[in-house]
């Protein structure tokens, strides 16, 4: 048994106990308290799911996981400055909605789905009363549903959401669960992350930090007519689709590059703020999955790290040397990422908004655990995911979606781009990846001439006329 499961033997049905928040949790707590009612830390995946499905099945496969997993029964309250947690026991009954869309013309299920993903994504989920999670399934034909996993950001992470989806393919299909392999228990990583602080957190990797951020400063806002005395939470989601063709060349060029398609995107995104606001350099948040080690791969809990890049974006360059370097920054950025840039705020007296405003993340749909029975029973694939995106005034994401589809997926505030700016800055960032991987031995602005607005829906495929 794990440590707190040890404690909680012997005391009441209804009995909680004391356990420790992480440094990190602590700083994200922060940011829940300073949006009391908000959504702003939720992340929000949709899984198909094929076959024969049995709902109450699925629902004590639920229930199993959330009672091997202890961050998924985690309890915080108090104020930003001094929050208090406390482990719940496991739940009697989990509570699965089931929508039955069969009814529905085929014209309308794809936008009525996209309204339950988008309001049980910003439902929002009161730490103090609610476990961290939410659940939603719907029926779009007998042998066709959508899950609808909804996880707090203060006590979970994207990799978590992959290890959820796992466990619960595993428990549903296994004849007796209590056999499947016992995770370690993420309260336990917090306390050995408590008796180890001083090492993980030694000065030596905070100069580092200090040094690569010396003299950094924010980007100024994008040209923009948007109000900035509107809702500060009030979001706004875009989205298109990398042309096939561009995908399968951008993959390619990575390939070649010994890079990424992450490393592109955070090389165009870094080029495209350099145009937008003349600053020589930038600093872009990027998540960084944690150092969890191979004793809590299999962990569900709050192990992402938050790191800011600071790139060029130099129009002078060729891509190549401009991916070449996003290559070599963030590698270094991630072999220093055991020492959250929340320290270096906590010690120079910030609170999070000196923080970059704008980040950009690239989601592999193979990290999201796709699950699948191979007996062709029951199969349980990565669809879609919706994610709120904090505080921050501009979130990019470049996610896989299957069959070497690439999709692009912006969130903005509506106080820092109207709509269709938003929009428009969406379609330049995929042009400029577009142009620059098909010609990226060439300086940057040979290959796009002087920055100007982008104009009309065209310009996105004027280089690539494969539309599907």
């Amino acid at each position: 048994m794990t440590a707190p499961e040890t404690r909680m033997a012997g005391r009441g049905a209804d009995d909680e106990i004391p356990v420790p928040l992480s440094r990190l949790q602590r700083w994200r707590w922060q940011d829940v308290c300073a949006h009391p009612g908000s959504s702003t830390q939720h992340i929000s995946l949709s899984y198909r799911i094929g076959g024969s499905l049995d709902v109450e099945r699925l629902r004590t496969a639920l229930l199993f996981v959330i009672s091997r997993h202890d961050a998924l029964r985690i309890r915080i309250r108090g104020d930003a400055r001094s929050p208090s947690a406390s482990l719940r026991p496991v739940p009697d009954h989990w509570p699965l909605p089931l929508i039955d869309l069969t009814g529905l013309p085929d014209d309308l299920i794809p936008r009525t789905v996209d309204r339950y993903g988008e309001r049980t994504a910003g439902q929002p989920i009161d730490l103090a009363n609610d476990l961290p999670l939410r659940t939603l399934l719907l029926r779009r034909r007998p042998d066709d549903h959508l899950l609808f996993l909804t996880l707090h950001h203060v006590l979970t992470d994207g990799w978590s959401a992959g290890v959820f989806i796992r466990h619960l393919h595993a428990a549903y299909h296994a004849g007796n669960p209590d056999l499947l392999p016992r995770p370690r228990s993420f309260v336990d990583h917090v306390i050995h992350e408590e008796q180890s602080d001083a090492r993980r957190y030694d000065r030596d990797a905070l100069d580092w930090w200090r040094g690569k951020l010396a003299g950094a400063t924010l980007p100024p806002r994008l040209p923009t007519t948007a109000d900035p005395s509107g809702n500060p939470l009030d979001m706004l989601a875009q989205s298109a689709e990398l042309p096939r063709t561009a995908a399968s060349r951008l993959r390619t060029f990575a390939r070649r590059m010994s890079a990424s398609a992450f490393t592109v995107g955070l090389a165009t995104l870094a080029l495209l703020l350099r145009r937008r606001t003349g600053t020589p350099d930038s600093l872009v948040w990027v998540p960084f999955a944690g150092n969890r080690g191979p004793d809590f791969e299999d962990t569900i809990g709050l192990f992402a790290n938050r790191l800011p890049m600071r790139l060029s974006g130099d129009e002078g360059s060729t891509f190549e040397q401009l991916v070449a370097g996003a290559r070599t920054v963030s590698h270094e950025a991630f072999d220093h990422g055991d020492a959250p840039f929340s320290v270096l705020l906590e010690e120079q007296g910030g609170d999070g908004n000196s923080s970059p405003q704008i980040a950009f993340q690239y989601v592999q749909e193979s990290l999201c655990n796709v699950a699948s029975d191979d007996d062709g029973e029951l199969s349980i694939r990565f669809e879609d995911f919706h994610v709120q995106a904090g505080t921050l005034d501009l979130a990019i994401y470049l996610l896989e979606v299957g069959d070497g589809r690439l999709r692009c997926w912006a969130k903005h505030r509506t106080a820092f781009l109207t709509p269709e700016e938003g929009r428009r800055l969406l379609k330049e960032f995929i042009a400029m990846m577009v142009r620059l991987v098909s010609t990226p031995s060439s300086p940057v602005i040979d290959v796009l001439g002087p920055w100007t607005p982008p104009a009309g829906d065209g310009a996105l495929w004027e280089d690539d006329h494969d539309r599907s």
